[in-house]
């Protein structure tokens, strides 16, 4: 990840907390769920992991209104994905 990059994520992220105090509640979830896409997309460019990409796009898609699911039902989804991917990558080797 470009140093540059990061910083404007972080940049971005300090940015849109302190935006929060006028916007409406689900205005948070939607900053850091654009982050997370962000952030995913640069670690996936890093190399290859494909469940970030994948988190990316969607993550684009559902930002960009290409996605029909309600949104906090894709939040739980995508929760619930992290956290078995997470198991996954926990695993010791066999």
């Amino acid at each position: 990840m470009d140093p540059e990059q990061l910083f404007n994520l972080c940049a971005a992220m300090a940015a849109g907390a302190s935006g929060l105090k006028e916007m409406p509640k689900i205005a948070g979830a939607q900053q850091l769920l654009s982050a997370l896409g962000r952030l995913a997309g640069m670690a996936a460019a890093q190399g290859e992991d494909a469940f970030l990409e994948r988190v990316a796009q969607e993550i684009e898609s559902r930002l960009t209104g290409g996605a029909s699911e309600d949104f906090y039902a894709f939040i739980d989804r995508l929760a619930l994905q992290f956290a078995s991917e997470a198991k996954k990558r926990c695993r010791p080797p066999q």
